[in-house]
């Protein structure tokens, strides 16, 4: 089962703020995909979202480092999918830590590795249609509660 909301943004304050809007329906273990082109709003999305979990570092794009931890009113795993090639190369920078059912698992570049079957709730879609028009589409999928990040 799964529901669906369309979004458009006319500026990265207005994605911020979409994000910020839509961080209340967070819970502990949520993970939430994001996928769309090169500067289509994906860390603009995950900054509003930690501007409203109370996050007081500024966050960056995890693309070198490929994950990134933050402490809010939730703590928050910040992953980046950018670079990585295959499912091998994420086992070994702790993924596994932030899959406690507690933490809000935000990955971008969710599609870069298909092999792997992320236990998404979440999937959120960034579409450029302006220079600074985007088209956001939330999807929200219903899962069962016993499904975990495959080992």
């Amino acid at each position: 089962m799964s529901t669906t909301e369309r979004l458009v943004s006319t500026s990265p304050e207005q994605t911020a703020d979409f994000a910020a809007a839509f961080a209340a329906s967070l819970v502990p273990g949520d993970w939430v995909g994001l996928t769309g082109p090169l500067g289509a709003g994906k860390t603009v999305w995950v900054r509003g979202v930690g501007r409203a979990l109370g996050i007081q570092e500024h966050i960056v794009s995890p693309t070198y480092s490929l994950l990134n931890l933050y402490q809010g009113r939730l703590r928050v795993c910040h992953l980046d999918l950018y670079r990585v090639r295959s499912s091998g190369e994420i086992v070994d920078f702790g993924l596994d830590a932030c899959d406690d059912g507690q933490t809000v698992v935000l990955v971008e570049w969710a599609g870069n590795l298909p092999e792997l079957e992320f236990p998404f709730r979440w999937h959120i879609e960034f579409e450029r249609t302006g220079d600074r028009e985007r088209v956001i589409v939330i999807r929200e999928d219903v899962l069962p509660q016993n499904d975990r990040m495959p080992s």
